[in-house]
């Protein structure tokens, strides 16, 4: 007897592996999350967590503006989660950075690795 998985299985390398809690009562401008890993290297994000006490747009860009995720609460408790079969790799050696539309708290978990550009 054999079984099939319904969903596919993630695959997390152990070295290189960062994650990122956070908690901003003020409006946030390109707030860095995670730094650049260096020359030939990559961030690659896994899974993100983002809840608000209020409407607000929630924005991850890679250095230079780039959006990578956005989120719009609309409401106190407001959030979503996301977890990337496939991760979503960032530009070569650039960093991870929030931005926030309004004075709202926000929390922000982020879980990913660093790996080849």
């Amino acid at each position: 007897m054999s079984f099939e998985s319904a969903s596919p299985v993630r695959r997390i390398p152990v070295n290189g592996r960062w994650d990122v809690s956070v908690e901003y009562a003020t409006a946030q401008t390109d707030t860095e999350l995670q730094a650049a890993p260096g020359a030939g290297l990559s961030l690659y994000l896994v899974d993100i967590y983002l809840v608000a006490k209020g409407a607000v747009d929630i924005t991850l860009e890679q250095a230079g503006n780039s959006l990578k995720f956005k989120y719009y609460a609309n409401a106190v408790g407001d959030g979503v989660k996301a977890g990337f079969v496939e991760p979503v790799k960032l530009e070569e050696n650039t960093a991870l950075t929030l931005t926030t539309s309004a004075a709202i708290p926000v929390t922000a978990v982020i879980v990913g690795f660093i790996g080849p550009a």
